[in-house]
């Protein structure tokens, strides 16, 4: 018979043997292996993303919480935001580039 904290612990293995299972399979399955490892953490982010939120059934829990959070958080001015915004790397501005 397993204590509490033992029964705990092998739930815990087990999901998490669970969840990388699934990755390989939708990285192998649906993606037939052609994930190239510079585009692996984009794909590792988006599976992540969807894990994350596989509890929430329908828009309405999403909105729910999104309101939640803005009425919550002070608001931000555009400056904040823009200044909090880290630059693309195609996107960024030329540092030493002559003014044309």
């Amino acid at each position: 018979m397993q204590t509490k904290a033992e029964r705990a612990e092998a739930d815990t293995l087990q999901a998490t043997h669970r969840t990388i299972s699934l990755l390989k399979r939708g990285l192998l399955g649906t993606h037939a292996s052609a994930v190239r490892p510079r585009h692996r953490q984009a794909y590792f982010d988006e599976y992540a993303f969807r894990h994350n939120r596989r509890g929430t059934h329908g828009v309405g829990r999403t909105a729910s919480r999104t309101i939640e959070q803005l009425v919550r958080l002070p608001p931000r001015t555009m400056r904040d935001i823009v200044d909090g915004t880290r630059w693309y790397r195609r996107l960024r501005p030329l540092q030493n580039a002559a003014p044309s």
